[in-house]
């Protein structure tokens, strides 16, 4: 009984050992996107064109879309309608990629990552973007819906810009959900934000909130919202 419990022991900790080794991923300076690595996916452009594309990624400021072309980094001038990135999807959402959490018939609940500017000012961690930057550096800037800014090597080989992905210091991020119309309509998933809209009828969204049990943690009660709110807006 006890070689099976040492034998059982042992296992868990050949197991364990791989895991323990392993780190999150988070995005630096250098490297300031929302996945690790550039992967397959498919960009829909606002008249429903589809474009494959083997390499692409999101950028954690501002939600634009980057991809790869002849082993060259690009940035999209024009944020498309929509991408799907290694089997995720991402929305448009007023010129900016969001995760999408839920979709309903009207719309969708979305997840924005962006940089916490004001935390990594606090960190004190030398998050000193600057609002241009010299052309000889080969750098764009390209700045996010919170007004921080981020400078990045583009037009330069892929590999040259991932051999620096722990380059500088890390990022600090906030996730903020949405809800999301089709037709453009955009607010924060909060019942202090839904009841700002002067259109609603603040007792009418009391009793549908309480009724549905919305919470922010819960993405079936706010796919719920969304068509609420499409009910009362559109």
């Amino acid at each position: 009984m006890r070689n099976s419990i040492l034998f059982v022991a042992i296992l868990l900790l050949a197991f364990q050992a791989p895991l323990a080794g392993q780190s999150r991923y988070v995005p630096h300076e250098k490297w300031p996107f929302l996945n690790e690595d550039f992967a397959p996916g498919e960009v829909i452009a606002s008249d429903g064109s589809r474009l494959v594309m083997d390499k692409l990624n999101i950028g954690v400021n501002g939600g634009k879309l980057f991809y790869v072309e002849n082993d060259t980094l690009k940035m999209a001038g024009l944020t498309p309608k929509a991408v799907r990135i290694a089997g995720v999807d991402f929305i448009n959402s007023q010129g900016e990629l969001m995760k999408v959490l839920r979709r309903t018939e009207h719309g969708a609940v979305l997840l924005a990552t962006r940089v916490n500017r004001e935390a990594m000012s606090r960190a004190d961690v030398g998050y000193g973007f600057k609002s241009s930057v010299s052309a000889v550096e080969k750098r764009d800037v390209f700045e996010g819906s919170n007004g921080a800014t981020l400078s990045l090597r583009l037009n330069q080989p892929l590999g040259d810009v991932a051999a620096q992905k722990l380059g500088g210091e890390e990022l600090i991020l906030t996730e903020t959900k949405f809800i999301h119309l089709n037709g453009g309509y955009r607010v924060r998933a909060i019942k202090s934000d839904v009841k700002s809209d002067s259109r609603l009828d603040s007792k009418k969204l009391n009793a549908f909130w309480k009724a549905n049990k919305v919470k922010y943690s819960d993405d079936d009660s706010l796919a719920a919202l969304v068509e609420f709110l499409h009910s009362e807006l559109q």
